[in-house]
């Protein structure tokens, strides 16, 4: 098992504009560094969706939902720059995005027989 079930505050370590989601073919790039590989990135559209496969990422669901998501945080900055992803840059740069990860429930393994 791996990813984040425990609680974590921290500052985001890094966004890096050009990442690209390594699983599947998506139109929305990007990815918040957490902590070590662990990112928030893109995820599926649908949940139905079984291309995609998790490997302890916080992965943003639903029709562009993580292009949202940038443009939510980017609203919330108050940054001049009017290109999104050089101010998301900038403000993790600057250490001004912080995120509160909710502890979950890992899953039980159950064999397969």
């Amino acid at each position: 098992m791996s990813g984040l079930a425990d609680e974590r505050h921290s500052l985001i370590l890094n966004y890096f504009p050009n990442y690209t989601v390594r699983n599947t073919a998506t139109p929305e790039d990007g990815g918040f560094l957490i902590y070590g590989n662990f990112m928030i990135h893109d995820g599926p559209d649908l949940i139905s969706n079984t291309m995609w496969g998790a490997a302890g990422c916080v992965e943003v669901m639903g029709e562009m939902g993580f292009n949202r998501l940038k443009q939510f945080i980017y609203d919330l900055s108050g940054s001049n720059n009017t290109d999104i992803e050089k101010a998301l840059v900038e403000l993790v740069a600057e250490k001004k995005l912080y995120i509160i990860i909710e502890k979950a429930k890992r899953p039980s393994l159950i064999p397969i027989e």
